[in-house]
Formats: C-alpha cells, structure tokens, sequence
C-alpha cells in the first residue's frame, strides 16, 4: 500500500527532463554493472553506498536512501538492483525524489533526481540492454502504469526473446491487465527457459487458467 506522501518527505511530480550528461563531468566512472572489469569499482561502490542505501532503507529513512543511491546512479547507471529498487521506493512514496536539504546535505544536483532521469542515464550508456528495458517495465508495473510497463516489457522482449525473466514478467503484467490468455502463454515460455519461481503458475492456477495437467 502507497504511504502518504508530502513535500516534507521530497515528494514532487517526477518528470523525465534534461537528464545530465553520462558521465557527468567530475564524477568518477562510469562503471558498468555487469562488465567483470570494473569489479574493484563495483565492490567498493556497493560496500560505501549500496550497503548503506539498504540498511536506510530498512530503517525507513528515505532521502538517506536515495542520497546513497542518486551518489550510485550518477557512477553505476546500469546498477539494475539500485534501479529496480527505485520502483518500490516509488510504490511506497509515490512522486518522492532525492532532496539533499532532507537528507542533511548541501550539494547541488546536475539534474532532475526522477526514477526517469535515472532511468534515462541507464539508457544513453547502455542503450541496448534488455535487462534495463525489463527493469523500466517493472517500475512502471510497480507504480500502475500498466500500459507504459508492457511497452517497455515488449520492447525488451524484442531484444532478448529468450529471457526467461522478461517473459516471466510480462505473464505478470497480463494477468494483471486480466488477458489470463496471453498470461498463460508467456508463463508456459518462461517456464520451459527454467524460470524458478511457481508464483505466477499459482495465480493461473487459481484463476482456472492454467491446464489442468501442469503443462
């Protein structure tokens, strides 16, 4: 359930605007997430910041939160764990942003501190990762765009058809739009790639859309 969110909290209307440039001049990186080369950068990045976004996290202070994790995305913009948890930050405090007044900082941002934005920088340095464009669609999944979350789940399915993961979400994503059809279909693709997880088998199941002879 979405909490009350206020501008005490940094809530504002997120837009994606003017994201900065990647890399922004002065900051150290860009690190990519997932090239082994700059597993030294990772560790010590995650250690100092993504350890401490977590446990903030934990303790339900926020704009500490995104204090560590705005510092982690400006130096790691593919960090798909620190991207995906932008979507439940968002489902919980929906429009909150990182405001470094709350977080008792003074710097000054370069840009508009969104999930957008951030989601924006991920994209211009990794424009043709299937992961990011599946982390897109969970955000909007997670916040009730639904139509926005299938066109960014669609779109990396068309870069990677094979992902067990896009399909398994983009089941997801149909049976909450109630096409328990295409739901099924894209649930039997992930299962058959050995997706692990039974959850959306056991929504199909109980709705009395999945066969009954488990295929």
């Amino acid at each position: 359930m979405a909490l009350a969110c206020s501008l005490a909290l940094g809530c504002v209307t997120a837009a994606a605007e003017e994201c900065g440039p990647v890399p922004l001049p002065g900051a150290a990186g860009p690190y990519d997430y997932v090239d082994s080369k700059y597993s030294w950068n990772l560790n010590d990045i995650n250690l100092n910041h993504w350890v401490p976004a977590q446990r903030e996290l934990k303790d339900n202070r926020i704009q500490w939160a995104l204090y560590q994790m705005n510092y982690l995305l400006i130096r790691v913009p593919n960090h798909y764990p620190a991207l995906f948890e932008l979507g439940r930050i968002q489902q919980q405090y929906p429009g909150i942003v990182y405001n470094p007044a709350l977080a008792g900082k003074d710097e000054v941002l370069e840009f508009p501190p969104t999930p957008e934005c951030y989601f924006n920088r991920a994209f211009r340095y990794r424009p043709n990762d299937a992961t990011l464009r599946m982390l897109y669609g969970m955000y909007f999944h997670k916040t009730g765009k639904l139509k926005d979350a299938l066109a960014e789940y669609r779109r990396a399915e068309s870069m990677d058809s094979e992902s067990s993961e896009i399909q398994y979400n983009l089941g997801l994503l149909y049976f909450d739009l109630k096409d328990y059809e295409s739901s099924r279909q894209h649930a039997q693709k992930a299962y058959a790639l050995g997706y692990p997880l039974a959850g959306l088998r056991n929504k199909l199941t109980a709705a009395g859309q999945w066969p009954a002879s488990g295929g």
